[in-house]
C-alpha cells in the first residue's frame, strides 16, 4: 500500500510566533501595571475556586500595606514579563532549528515530524534544546556551525548579555546567588546586559537618546546603537527591573528578530537560485 504524504509547508517566519506573543505581553500589563494606584486595589481579597471553595485571604489594612501590595504586584509583573521574553526568544530558536532540519523533508501520513529526523539529526535538536545562551556552544554557535548562520557581533552581544540574567531566573528563582553575574562585593553581585537606543541625529549633529514614550525631533536622522546596563544586587535580592528597561529588552531582542528572520530568508533564497 502506498504511503500517503503530507506536505507541510515550513516557514522560517512563523518561527517566532511565540516571542511576538511576549512583546505584546509587555506592551499591554506592563502599561496595565504602571497605571495602577492605591484607589484600585480590590475591595474584596478572595479567590473563588470551579469547585465551589473560596480562598480568603486578609486585606491589606493600612495604607503602608496597600502600598507593599502595589510594589510587589509590579515587581512580579515586570519580572515576568522579562523571562518571558527571554525564554520565548531563545525557544523561538529551538523551533527555528528544528524548521531548519526539517527542510526538503518527506513526512508521511501518520508520521510526526520528529519520525521524519534521523537519529542524528535528533540528537542534534536534543543537543541544541539543551544548549544555553553562551559565547562558545551555546545556540548562536550551532546555528552558526550546523547552518551557517550568523548574527552581527552587536546582535549576539544582545543574546549572550541576557545569559546571567536567565540563569538567576531558571536556577535560582530570580533570587540572586553567590554565583550569579560577576563580583562586585563580597556581599553583591553585578549584573550587565546591552539594548539597542534610538539615536536622533538633527541638522548640526547634535545627537538625541529617545527615550520610552519620547517623540523623535522632525528632520532627525534615526540608528540604533548599543548601550551598556549594569545593575547591583546583593546576594539574596530578587532581580528587579524598570518598566523603561522591560521595553527595552523586549524591544531590543524583537529588532534582533526581525534582522535575524531576513538574513536568514536571504541566505536560503540564495541557495535556492545557486540550485536553480
Amino acid at each position: 500500500m502506498e504511503k500517503k504524504i503530507r506536505k507541510y509547508a515550513f516557514s522560517v517566519n512563523d518561527c517566532f510566533g511565540a516571542f511576538d506573543t511576549s512583546c505584546n505581553r509587555v506592551k499591554f500589563f506592563s502599561c496595565i501595571a504602571n497605571n495602577l494606584d492605591l484607589d484600585k486595589l480590590p475591595t474584596r481579597w478572595d479567590i473563588p475556586n470551579p469547585s465551589g471553595i473560596t480562598y480568603m485571604f486578609r486585606a491589606p489594612i493600612t495604607q503602608e500595606e496597600k502600598q507593599l501590595v502595589l510594589d510587589g504586584y509590579k515587581h512580579f509583573m515586570h519580572c515576568y514579563l522579562v523571562r518571558d521574553c527571554i525564554e520565548s526568544f531563545t525557544f523561538s530558536l529551538d523551533y527555528l532549528f528544528l524548521v531548519l532540519l526539517l527542510r526538503k523533508k518527506i513526512i508521511y501520513s501518520g508520521q510526526t515530524w520528529m519520525d521524519a529526523l534521523s537519529m542524528e539529526e535528533k540528537k542534534e535538536l536534543e543537543k541544541f534544546q539543551k544548549a544555553g545562551l553562551s559565547s562558545k556552544e551555546g545556540k548562536l554557535q550551532l546555528l552558526k556551525s550546523r547552518f551557517g548562520l550568523e548574527l552581527t557581533e552587536d546582535h549576539r552581544k544582545v543574546i549572550i548579555g541576557l545569559r546571567d540574567i536567565r540563569n538567576c531566573f531558571a536556577h535560582g528563582y530570580g533570587i540572586v546567588r553567590p554565583t550569579d553575574g560577576q563580583k562586585a562585593t563580597d556581599r553583591e553581585r553585578v549584573f550587565t546586559w546591552r539594548t539597542f537606543a534610538i539615536i536622533a541625529k538633527g541638522a548640526s549633529g547634535e545627537e538625541t537618546n529617545i527615550k520610552l514614550n519620547q517623540i523623535i525631533p522632525e528632520q532627525s536622522n534615526v540608528c540604533m546603537r548599543l548601550q551598556n546596563h549594569e545593575k547591583c544586587f546583593k546576594i539574596g535580592e530578587r532581580l528587579s527591573f524598570t518598566p523603561a528597561e522591560t521595553y527595552e529588552i523586549a524591544s531590543s531582542l524583537k529588532y534582533v528578530a526581525i534582522n535575524f528572520m531576513g538574513e536568514i530568508q536571504n541566505k536560503l533564497n540564495d541557495k535556492q537560485g545557486d540550485a536553480a
